[in-house]
């Protein structure tokens, strides 16, 4: 199966019979953009949800693929893009950024966040690099090796 992002919400396809569902709806007005990203964990039981429009990071918990059911564990609320989970699923890395008032991306850094924690009530990330020297429109995480 594929889970992905339309404007309308998440939707998981199977490849052998191409069916689609919809598995979870965007709220009425708030559809999907370009500026949201999903990544699974490699035990695919951990989804990385991160909206940068709405500065939200989420962490959702798959409870079971068929059917598909997952849980809300936790948001932050912050400007995340391009994350991914580390191979042992122990961490998750994005980018987090400031966003002004006119809208702007401003003070882009690397966060790390430990999963063991992320159960817990003060589940924050910590930060790891200052990418403030980068080039933000060459700078993005694909995977974790």
């Amino acid at each position: 199966s594929i889970l992905y992002l339309k404007t309308e919400g998440l939707y998981l396809r199977d490849i052998e019979t191409g069916s689609e569902v919809k598995v979870w709806d965007a709220a009425l007005d708030d559809p999907i953009s370009g500026y949201e990203n999903l990544d699974l964990s490699h035990n695919k039981k951990l989804l990385a949800w991160s909206d940068h429009d709405s500065a939200l990071l989420a962490f959702f918990t798959i409870e079971s693929w068929s059917p598909f059911q997952i849980e809300l564990l936790t948001t932050l609320p912050l400007a995340a893009l391009d994350g991914a989970f580390s191979p042992n699923d122990q961490y998750y890395v994005s980018y987090v950024y400031d966003i002004t008032e006119e809208g702007e991306f401003t003070n882009p850094e690397l966060y790390i966040y430990d999963l063991d924690t992320l159960y817990e009530e003060e589940f924050r990330g910590e930060k790891y690099l200052d990418l403030s020297n980068f080039d933000q429109e060459f700078v993005w995480i694909s995977d974790w090796n």
